[in-house]
């Protein structure tokens, strides 16, 4: 009897230690897709495709991506139009307009390149048949202050009648902002080892 209660004492010892070995079930989507992460300065979006192919999953995901962070880039230019615009005598305002619109364009167009996968998650539906791929993408917004400045810059007419106005010294702020966050990420890059994780 004493070896019958050790050997049923064994035997559950083992399955617990079985279970208790066993992964977590993951969870779809991944947290951090439900639940992005907040940084006011960069703009954060995820998005979700689906393909019997996974790189078409992959690139249906990333296109939607893009719609939602131009979307948002979209709002962000108009903000920084209509301050400059604003600053204008009323009769002026109208003729300034369709200049903004196309530097609105011209930064998010340029800008848009610079956004990056940070992080990408798939699986596999065997009953379906089809791949869901979900990323999530970020893009700094001081990068689309710095090319709205260059753009401004580039144009003539507009660099000449805005450049001592108090909303191009609010911008000439943020991207020097900018400019001293990216040096200050890139010193703390480089004292990172090599086999470091570089991180936000």
């Amino acid at each position: 009897m004493y070896r019958s209660s050790m050997v049923l004492f064994l035997l559950a010892l083992l399955l617990s230690g079985c279970s208790s070995t066993q992964p977590p079930k993951e969870t779809w989507p991944p947290e951090w897709f439900t639940t992005p992460p907040l940084d006011p300065n960069f703009i954060v979006v995820t998005a979700m495709g689906e393909s019997k192919n996974n790189q078409t999953a992959y690139e249906k995901a990333e296109e939607a991506a893009n719609a939602s962070i131009a979307s948002t880039m979209e709002l962000r230019v108009n903000g920084l139009s209509e301050r400059f615009i604003e600053s204008l005598e009323v009769e002026d305002q109208e003729d300034y307009t369709d200049l903004f619109k196309r530097v609105g364009k011209n930064v998010i167009s340029t800008v848009l390149y610079g956004a990056m996968v940070e992080k990408k998650a798939q699986r596999y539906l065997e009953a379906e048949n089809k791949y869901e791929v979900c990323i999530l993408k970020t893009m700094p917004l001081g990068a689309l202050q710095n090319e709205f400045k260059a753009q401004l810059h580039n144009d003539k007419v507009l660099y000449a009648k805005f450049k001592e106005t108090q909303a191009m010294q609010e911008l000439d702020d943020e991207v020097q902002k900018f400019e001293e966050w990216k040096d200050k990420r890139n010193d703390d890059m480089r004292m990172l080892p090599e086999s470091g994780q570089i991180s936000r």
